[in-house]
């Protein structure tokens, strides 16, 4: 289900629509969950990001759908999913699956109604569509506290605030330390993850970079959405006094933050 959410996805259209200029684009799409220009761990293996691909979604989608017994009505109409649903309409046991509750945190930005636009039309191709609903930040870190009571889907933002893509990047969005609402949980990415940021052995800590990618990749937890710089969570610009006796003070572009760690004074 998760692999085909994330195959119907255009993120060519949100990068068009959102982050190009007279036909340049401003802005870089990767697969989740490290930005790009971390070091040698993130992404070690160029995996590249989840295709935009309606027929390898519906297909997948059909897949879950046998398998847990719901189906959903393609725009043609053609069902997809419970073996027990035809094109006559004859569902005995299947469940029809159109609604997925999205949650995001208020207000609505344009930028942001672009992106649940462009993943609404990606969804409606495989028979969903997204029942989006305006929360406030308060009310996310209750709901969000716990599995049972995170919405399916949610957008929420995630940066780190010291340069280390592997405790406090994929760790936190790998495993559900953080209570990320997508609540990942695989014992062996779990695993890797807290060996990772402390594997001496540079030739064990890529290769166990690359396993962990490959799993996180396959579990499909997050569908990226690019962030612009003026997103930032924090409110931060694009210009700093800085005293003259602070030093390292580097603002990361990507990550929309200062990482704080680095910063000495003298």
């Amino acid at each position: 289900m998760r692999q085909a959410l994330v195959h119907a996805v255009n993120y060519s259209s949100i990068e068009q629509q959102l982050y190009s200029f007279n036909g340049t684009s401003l802005g870089e799409l990767y697969i989740p969950p490290v930005p790009p220009g971390q070091g040698p761990l993130d992404n070690p293996q160029n995996i590249p990001l989840y295709s935009y691909n309606i027929t390898l979604a519906a297909q997948l989608l059909n897949q879950a759908g046998n398998e847990y017994n719901f189906y959903t009505i393609l725009p043609s109409p053609i069902t997809i999913g419970a073996n027990t649903y035809n094109e006559l309409g004859d569902n005995t046991t299947g469940t029809l699956f159109a609604s997925i509750p999205f949650d995001y945190i208020a207000p609505l930005t344009p930028e942001l109604q672009t992106e649940i636009s462009i993943v609404d039309e990606g969804f409606n191709q495989i028979g969903l569509t997204l029942s989006a609903s305006g929360i406030t930040s308060g009310i996310y870190d209750v709901i969000a506290a716990s599995p049972a009571t995170t919405p399916q889907m949610v957008n929420v933002g995630w940066c780190e605030d010291w340069a280390d893509p592997i405790y406090q990047q994929f760790y936190d969005m790998g495993t559900s330390v953080a209570h990320q609402p997508s609540w990942p949980n695989n014992a062996t990415l779990n695993a890797l993850l807290e060996k990772i940021p402390f594997e001496t052995n540079q030739t064990q800590q890529l290769a166990d970079t690359e396993q962990a990618y490959q799993i996180f990749t396959q579990m499909s937890t997050i569908i990226q959405i690019p962030d612009g710089i003026d997103n930032a969570a924090a409110g931060v610009g694009g210009a700093f006094l800085i005293q003259p006796y602070a030093h390292n003070v580097l603002f990361s572009f990507s990550q929309q933050g200062i990482l704080y760690n680095i910063i000495s004074y003298s």
